[in-house]
C-alpha cells in the first residue's frame, strides 16, 4: 500500500515546487528502503498557456505508470487539479525527500484506515429500517452498538418507538434491554422475546396502538 511515491525535486535535489524546473523521482519501496526506479525532467512552462500546462501534465501521469501519491514542496493550481482529477494522493512538505518519505507513507495508510472505519460505521444504520412488509421494521442492535462504541439501546431504540407510526419492529441484540419492558407497558406495545442460540435474541415489538388507529378507520 503507498509502496511508490513521485516525488517532485528542485536543483538543489530537495522538493520543488511545481512551477519551477525540475525532476520527478519514482520511489519504490523494497523492504525497509526506498529505491529509486525513474526519473523524469520536469518543466510546466506557463508561458504556453494554461493549455500547454495540462497537457504537461497529462504526459507526466502516463509516465508515473502505477504510481498514485505525488509529492512537492508546491503543488496547485491546474498541476494539482489535473493530479487529483485522475486519482493522486497529493503532498506538500520541504526537505530531502528521503527523509520524508516513510512518514507520508504511515501517516496515508493511517488515514486510509481511519476512512475505512468511518466508511464501516456509516453503512450501520442506527435507525430501523423499512421492511417489505407495510409498517414492519428491523434493526440489529448488537451490529449497531458494536459500530458505535458508547451508543446506548435506549437512544437507539426510545426516538423510534415514540414518535414512529409503525406495526411491528423485529430487533436482533445479545440481551433484551432492561428498560424496554417498562417502556412498552406506557406505550401499549406488546413484547415478545426469543432466544436463537445462547447469547443471541430476536426480540419483536407489536404496536397495538397502530393496531387500534386501523380499525378505528376501518369502522368509519
Amino acid at each position: 500500500m503507498f509502496d511508490q511515491i513521485a516525488v517532485l525535486t528542485g536543483k538543489d535535489g530537495e522538493t520543488g515546487s511545481i512551477y519551477e524546473p525540475g525532476m520527478v523521482v519514482i520511489y519504490e519501496k523494497e523492504g525497509e528502503n526506498w529505491i529509486v526506479k525513474n526519473k523524469i525532467i520536469f518543466n510546466v512552462n506557463t508561458s504556453k498557456g494554461m493549455g500547454a500546462v495540462r497537457e504537461r501534465m497529462v504526459l507526466l501521469i502516463e509516465s508515473l505508470g502505477n504510481c498514485s501519491v505525488f509529492l512537492g514542496r508546491r503543488v496547485d493550481g491546474i498541476p494539482y487539479s489535473v493530479l487529483k482529477k485522475s486519482g493522486f494522493t497529493i503532498a506538500e512538505a520541504s526537505g530531502n525527500p528521503e527523509e520524508l518519505l516513510d512518514e507520508l507513507r504511515e501517516m496515508m495508510i493511517e488515514n486510509k484506515e481511519k476512512a475505512a472505519k468511518k466508511k464501516k460505521v456509516e453503512d450501520v444504520s442506527i435507525e430501523p429500517v423499512a421492511l417489505d412488509q407495510e409498517g414492519a421494521y428491523f434493526i440489529n442492535l448488537e451490529r449497531v452498538q458494536n459500530s458505535n462504541p458508547g451508543i446506548s439501546s435506549k437512544k437507539v431504540l426510545l426516538p423510534f418507538l415514540r414518535n414512529k407510526p409503525f406495526k411491528e419492529i423485529k430487533i436482533f441484540c445479545s440481551h433484551t434491554p432492561q428498560w424496554l419492558e417498562g417502556e412498552l407497558l406506557t406505550l401499549n406495545m406488546k413484547l415478545e422475546v426469543k432466544e436463537l442460540v445462547k447469547g443471541e435474541f430476536e426480540v419483536r415489538i407489536y404496536n397495538q396502538n397502530q393496531a387500534c388507529d386501523e380499525k378505528s378507520v376501518i369502522n368509519k
